[in-house]
């Protein structure tokens, strides 16, 4: 197959050009990344990642990373051509190309090449149309079938022509030259094509190859939607992040910190296969790989860790076992990807101290993102509820699994943070109040049913996600770090959750290294904390950009922002996990007369 010098840093793979998204080669056309089993190099790449909780929720055999490079560009990913209708910009003659022709192709056409032109063919250009489905299945838009209907249309030429009276897809008209039908593309872009124009979804998964190498189909009776490639609803990427947390054991403090430092549970799973062998070899790879801090004194209680992992409470949310690992474990133990401290909220010269009930700055923390697939047409959780059992078939159909989850594909970031332990009695009174309450309502009607079908108490939630974007301007500007270089977690009940909680992390996101700068960690101590705050609460009473920031009803997408906008609330995409949603200022600082509302009143 030729090979397109595309460059692709291993982070991308996660975030934006994993297996089933388009990514455009040198020449324009577009190219869809296939499942990592297609990989000419794949299984030379992988390293073994650490990381229980996730492991487990997920239900995969292994977490791996792509391994370091010097240079961290992989050029052996493999992709496929798509769209592969092409059109002669001379003749307009419509051709189907092959999935693996990466190059440049040529038209076929003899006139093409006549001596007119001095024998010199044309160059195809690519024709920039796909349909999807809200199910992840995309193929080429089906031109036979858009202008032929039910007859008979094999071995028919189309052309592609262009109107210059008519602007759109309308100036598009598709012409059969074996028949001369023709239909003009106006409409096609639409979510009604089965209404429309009679056309279904034909189930492809370009990104998973049959052994024959043609694509994967399956049965579909989902909507089809018309889209152009370059389209930002064709790949939403289904990213779970995890803070990598401890996890309780009877074992000894020494035998789990060397199984987590050193990955030796993965490493040796990767070299076992599915083989079985005798203890004794199994013992000698442990203690070679926990580079001496073992021996035979621990053979006893690390060989029955070893095969016996702690147990994750899988009907737990991820917030919620992250939430109670700051609660417990902070100041008790220390590893390398986690080392804090603690002191009570009411150290702080804050005159709405007595909101926060503990303040925890991580010196050290590890944030895992797992690639578990993703959705078109609609982000994930607009499409589905985001339970494991509907997470895992994302993962089976992004991955081409079909019953067991083999490996995950993750990327991990060191860095630092600050935890902050809200009071959940003190917040959950406030969101009880009546006028709190009418404020919510404001919010769009999608967007209030997205909260109430996920959280517990959604003002609870909205309060704090405006907290903590506030937090991330403030922390910027103090700490070294840009905006997108921060991010956020939101510790709020869903409607799973067993216990009641309140909290807020903020950390850094930049996957550019291992460690941090230690800015974002030093602002934790509690008097530059506490000016912090302070200055948190001036800010955030006005915007430059009232009254039309704060005075106009909800606003942005499926009204889910009530105060807020780029000069007060708004962060960067990768600061935020909920897509710059669900934020109000003035559940901060009111910026009206009712300070009932806010959270500091």
């Amino acid at each position: 197959m030729p090979k397109s010098l595309i460059q692709i840093r291993k982070s991308q793979l996660i975030t934006g050009f994993g297996p089933g998204s388009i990514v455009n080669d040198l020449e324009g056309d577009g190219l869809m990344i296939l499942a990592p089993r297609h990989w000419s190099n794949e299984s030379r790449l992988r390293a073994p990642v650490q990381n229980e909780t996730l492991r487990q929720k997920l239900g995969a055999k292994m977490l791996v990373s792509i391994k370091e490079a010097g240079n961290e560009y992989y050029p052996d990913i493999t992709a496929v051509r798509i769209p592969r209708w092409s059109y002669c910009s001379r003749c307009r003659l419509m051709t189907k190309l092959g999935s693996f022709s990466l190059s440049k192709a040529k038209c076929s056409n003899p006139e093409c090449s006549s001596k007119k032109y001095r024998g010199k063919k044309s160059t195809l250009v690519s024709v920039r149309i796909l349909v999807m489905c809200e199910k992840g299945h995309i193929s080429d838009f089906p031109f036979q079938e858009f202008v032929h209907g039910d007859t008979d249309w094999e071995n028919h030429s189309l052309t592609y022509n262009i109107d210059s009276r008519k602007s759109g897809m309308s100036s598009v008209l598709i012409k059969c030259e074996t028949c001369d039908k023709s239909k003009r593309l106006d409409g096609v872009l639409s979510n009604d094509l089965k209404v429309k124009h009679n056309l279904t979804c034909r189930g492809e998964s370009p990104w998973l190859l049959e052994e024959d190498k043609f694509f994967k189909k399956e049965e579909c009776d989902k909507d089809l939607v018309g889209v152009q490639k370059s389209s930002s609803n064709i790949y939403f990427p289904i990213v779970q992040r995890s803070i990598a947390i401890p996890i309780e054991s009877d074992v000894d403090d020494v035998i789990t910190s060397s199984f987590e430092d050193f990955n030796i549970r993965e490493r040796i799973k990767e070299v076992l296969a599915d083989n079985d062998l005798p203890q004794d070899i199994v013992w000698a790879m442990v203690k070679s790989f926990s580079h001496r801090m073992l021996n035979d004194s621990h053979k006893e209680q690390a060989m029955h860790y070893f095969y016996n992992p702690p147990n994750v409470e899988l009907n737990s949310s991820f917030e919620e076992l992250e939430y109670h690992a700051f609660n417990k474990f902070v100041g008790s133990v220390k590893n390398k990807d986690w080392s804090g401290y603690r002191y009570p909220g009411s150290n702080l010269e804050f005159s709405w101290a007595s909101l926060f009930e503990e303040i925890i700055p991580m010196e050290r923390v590890k944030v895992t993102n797992a690639f578990c697939g993703f959705s078109r047409v609609k982000p994930f959780e607009e499409i589905e509820d985001e339970s494991l059992t509907k997470l895992s078939n994302r993962i089976k159909q992004s991955y081409g699994y079909k019953n067991i989850i083999e490996d995950v594909f993750v990327d991990e970031i060191r860095g630092e943070g600050i935890f902050f332990k809200i009071d959940f009695v003190k917040l959950s009174s406030w969101a009880k109040h009546n006028d709190v309450q009418k404020e919510f309502e404001r919010l769009g009607e999608d967007s209030k049913s997205f909260l109430n079908e996920r959280y517990k108490n959604p003002q609870q939630f909205l309060a704090l996600h405006s907290l903590s974007h506030a937090l991330i301007h403030s922390f910027s500007k103090q700490s070294g770090y840009p905006l997108s270089s921060l991010s956020e977690r939101i510790y709020t009940p869903r409607l799973g959750d067993e216990t009641l909680y309140a909290g807020i992390l903020i950390f850094t996101a930049n996957s550019d290294g291992d460690g941090s700068l230690g800015g974002l960690f030093s602002l934790g101590e509690k008097n530059r904390l506490s000016i912090i705050l302070n200055r948190l609460v001036k800010d955030n009473k006005w915007c430059s950009s009232d009254p039309v920031c704060s005075g106009y009803g909800a606003k942005g997408v499926q009204s889910s922002n009530l105060a807020a906008c780029h000069n007060c609330l708004i962060l960067p995409e990768t600061s935020c996990g909920y897509f710059n949603k669900y934020l109000h200022r003035g559940f901060l600082t009111s910026a009206n007369s009712n300070h009932t509302i806010e959270i500091f009143s």
